[in-house]
């Protein structure tokens, strides 16, 4: 059991899933600032950006699992 949590735990850490989030996190703290502004001008970002904004609060309090993401993944 301990081998399956480990794994799972970096399969989590190492997901992709993880990287977007964290990029949406920085995103969100930023938004409405200037740097976040120039973004908007300079990249596509906010499209991405937006369509995961509402797609977060779509699932607000939705219970999100590793095995969930490994399932969407496969």
């Amino acid at each position: 059991m301990c081998e399956k949590l480990v794994f799972y735990s970096l399969v989590a850490l190492f997901s992709p899933y993880v990287c977007l989030q964290s990029v949406f996190g920085v995103l969100s703290a930023i938004e409405g600032c200037d740097a976040f502004a120039d973004l908007d001008r300079r990249t596509d970002i906010s499209r991405w950006y937006y369509a995961v904004k509402s797609a977060v609060a779509m699932n607000a309090g939705e219970r999100q699992t590793v095995e969930n993401h490994l399932k969407e993944a496969a």
